[in-house]
């Protein structure tokens, strides 16, 4: 029994100083997200995304800013155009709208859900 205590000790001891081990050598969870997010953000899907997710929630001038950063990092990104043209219409743009809605045309005009919502 005593040899089975001692075992079971020495194990403990081992897997305490593996798992310090491991512990100590990890990268801090920020450093990784942040290395994540600095990508993402040099997306312009990125921005997109949350463009209409903050717009769909009632945040219309953050939508707009983020479609206004994914127009920046690509200024050929129709759906974008449409979307901020969405989001300028529901806050009052017109013409800051249209503006938007001809542009995505421009880019593709198949782009259907211009089309189908003008």
């Amino acid at each position: 029994m005593k040899k089975l205590f001692k075992d079971l000790a020495t194990i403990s001891a081992l897997s305490i100083i593996a798992s310090n081990a491991i512990f100590l050598s990890a990268k801090p969870a920020n450093a990784l997200g942040s290395s994540v997010l600095a990508q993402a953000k040099e997306n312009a899907e990125f921005y997109y995304n949350r463009g209409s997710a903050r717009a769909n929630s009632g945040d219309i001038k953050g939508g707009i800013e983020d479609y206004n950063q994914a127009l920046k990092i690509n200024p050929n990104y129709a759906e974008a155009y449409n979307s901020r043209g969405y989001a300028r219409a529901s806050s009052g743009d017109i013409k800051g709208a249209t503006e938007d809605f001809n542009q995505a045309l421009k880019i593709n005009p198949n782009l259907v859900p211009i089309n189908s919502k003008l």
